[in-house]
């Protein structure tokens, strides 16, 4: 087979694994539109759900700070009742004494002592509530952690569901891009292949109608051509199938250029022209050295045959 076409050949399977290249550019696509989902406009990584994030870190920040403010505010309420109870021990014992000055009768004393256990009770009392008051308050915090987290998942989840589907949206837009791009390159590498088909298929039309033509000047001077006559109809009949398999290709090549199933069958196709083309110019060869002994073949029509 002529070596420029077997380059042509090669280019053409090439043009035809475009669906390749087009899978490596999907691969390729995906990961630049997530990489452009998380940069910001100032060039910044950013992952997209960092606003998110950055108000669910707010939102825990400020349960935090109301948490510690409450037990603040426990604690103080606790230490003031404390002291207010001691205070009134204080003052109510002072009253009893000043009641009764000199030495204390048993009354006295028991009066005291019923004081002073009024008041142990009364601390234990706020020591209790002031534990559950705590306990309420970092029960009170997880659940705010929990419903804070449960809430800011749910905006998460939403917010990457969206995410995702814009850049499976901003894929498939790229991916067309991308297919039509290689449609269209395709298209023009085939344009050229069956443009070099089509001239080397000319030459050969050429050869036929000078062979052809000198056959008939053979004939009429009275030389025997029946031979050369025998062997041209089975060139032309070459010809006639090179013909035919060239439009197949080009027909084809032009309808189904995308499709995959026919990728193969065009390869096919085209290889099929090229060495029916290749047989049609060996077959007219045949006639030309036929005729060689009888009478000289031109410069020209050697040199459109080579």
């Amino acid at each position: 087979m002529n070596k420029k076409y077997v380059g042509l050949l090669s280019v053409f399977a090439v043009a035809l694994a475009f669906g390749v290249s087009l899978v490596h550019a999907e691969e390729a696509t995906s990961a630049e539109v997530t990489a452009a989902a998380e940069v910001s406009a100032e060039g910044a990584v950013r992952p997209p759900l960092a606003p998110v994030r950055a108000r669910m870190i707010e939102a825990q920040k400020d349960i935090r700070v109301k948490s510690t403010e409450a037990k603040r505010d426990i604690v103080e309420k606790a230490k003031d009742t404390r002291a207010g109870i001691r205070v009134e021990v204080k003052d109510a014992i002072r009253d009893i004494r000043a009641e009764n000055p000199g030495k204390m009768s048993s009354t006295t004393r028991a009066d005291i002592k019923g004081i002073r256990i009024d008041a142990k009770a009364d601390l234990d009392a706020n020591r209790q509530a002031t534990r559950e008051q705590m306990k309420a308050n970092v029960t009170a915090k997880v659940e705010a952690f929990k419903e804070n987290r449960e809430q800011f998942k749910t905006e998460m989840e939403a917010r990457r569901a969206e995410m995702m589907k814009k850049l499976e949206q901003e894929r498939k837009e790229k991916k067309t891009k991308l297919e039509e791009q290689a449609k269209v390159r395709v298209g023009a590498q085939l344009k050229a292949i069956f443009a070099r088909l089509s001239n080397r298929l000319a030459g050969v039309v050429a050869i036929d109608a000078k062979i052809a033509e000198r056959l008939n000047v053979l004939a009429t001077a009275g030389t025997d051509t029946a031979e050369a006559s025998a062997q041209l109809t089975v060139a032309q009949t070459a010809l006639a199938k090179a013909k035919v398999d060239v439009e197949a290709a080009r027909v084809l090549s032009e309808t189904e250029v995308t499709a995959e199933t026919s990728k193969e069958a065009l390869r096919s196709l085209v290889n099929t022209a090229e060495e029916s083309i290749k047989a049609a110019s060996d077959e007219y060869h045949k006639v030309i050295k036929l005729l060689r002994p009888k009478v000289s073949v031109t410069a020209s029509t050697t040199v459109i045959i080579n």
